[in-house]
């Protein structure tokens, strides 16, 4: 019998960094560790002091630099995302939303709101009240200001061989269609796609609350829709058109050991489902811009993308699920 080791010890030890008491300069942005345990809001406040904030992950420089702390101090530490703070998803607290995301498996979680970096390097959810490490940063960067106002319009569709008309319901950027035919969720995707659109992903609580209200009328009928959420190979949750995962309203003892998204239509609360499960689903996609041959060449753009970002993922999907039912063996 053989055994494996994951480490070679000819191999030096994982490099960290050097703790000081300094502020560190990584680009626009000055940041320093706090290794004093202290509550989620006891270390904003200590940054506060300081005429910091707790650091928001925007961009791989700091990403890198707060996984080598965490590596280093050899222990979770807290950054600048709390659901609390930020009308119940997930956005920093210096006002800069989340452009990239490193969260652990199973999460985000909808019961805990405060955010840590772990020593793997991958965002988890903790209670408030626990104690840990802590990071500041000052920044010369100025987080953009919030859209207020969404041009564009969601064109008619007519499926002229069977004469369908498909009627899309605006709401800020984006359009949606509820279909009520029941799929399978990779087939649900594909309608999705030849609408120029994808399974629908869902932002923050108004974009839940929008969603929820449209489907409740069918709760009669169906107890659930289809969504753009799928496990990947890494135990990772994700949005199908790769929208960033800052909001989750998972429901009770969810998710659940499957590997696709649904949301309730009697409380609106995100559920998994079996892989050969058929649902009704929801589909989504940005809204034209423009008039005329302009608004075909945009619609255009838009279905090459939601296309190539969902064929991708879908081909993901299958191929993991078909690595996971074939048996492997080790060789003699």
């Amino acid at each position: 019998m053989f055994f494996f080791s994951s480490k070679d010890p000819s191999l030096p030890e994982t490099p960290g960094i050097t703790i000081s008491g300094d502020y560190v300069r990584i680009l626009n942005d000055s940041v320093k560790a706090v290794t004093q345990l202290m509550k989620w809001e006891d270390a904003r406040h200590h940054c506060e002091v300081d005429d910091a904030q707790l650091i928001s992950l925007r961009n791989g420089w700091l990403q890198a630099y707060v996984e080598l702390l965490a590596v280093t101090l050899k222990t979770p530490v807290w950054i600048g995302l709390n659901n609390l703070q930020t009308s119940g998803y997930f956005r920093f607290i210096d006002g800069w939303h989340v452009i990239l995301s490193r969260w652990g498996i199973e999460e985000p979680s909808k019961k805990r709101p405060c955010v840590y970096v772990d020593i793997d390097g991958k965002w988890k959810t903790a209670y408030c009240n626990e104690t840990m490490n802590s990071v500041c940063m000052k920044s010369r960067d100025v987080p953009p200001t919030d859209v207020s106002d969404y041009p564009g319009y969601c064109a008619e569709e007519v499926q002229s061989s069977v004469d369908v008309h498909f009627f899309w319901i605006p709401y800020k950027g984006h359009c949606y269609k509820i279909f009520t035919t029941t799929e399978l969720w990779s087939d649900a995707c594909a309608s999705c796609v030849q609408h120029g659109a994808s399974l629908a992903s869902i932002g923050d609580p108004s974009e839940q609350e929008f969603i929820e209200k449209h489907i409740k009328v069918f709760e009669d009928i169906h107890s659930s829709f289809w969504i753009g959420l799928f496990k990947s190979s890494r135990g990772e949750w994700k949005w199908l058109d790769a929208s960033v995962m800052d909001y989750a309203n998972w429901g009770k003892d969810q998710p659940f050991d499957h590997i696709h998204g649904e949301i309730s239509t009697s409380d609106g609360m995100w559920l998994t489902a079996e892989m050969q499960s058929y649902r009704p689903y929801i589909c989504k996609k940005q809204k034209a811009q423009c008039e005329g041959d302009w608004a075909e060449m945009w619609r255009e753009v838009v279905e090459a993308r939601a296309l190539l970002s969902a064929t991708t993922n879908i081909f993901t999907i299958i191929i993991t699920s078909w690595y996971a039912l074939v048996p492997h063996y080790l060789p003699y």
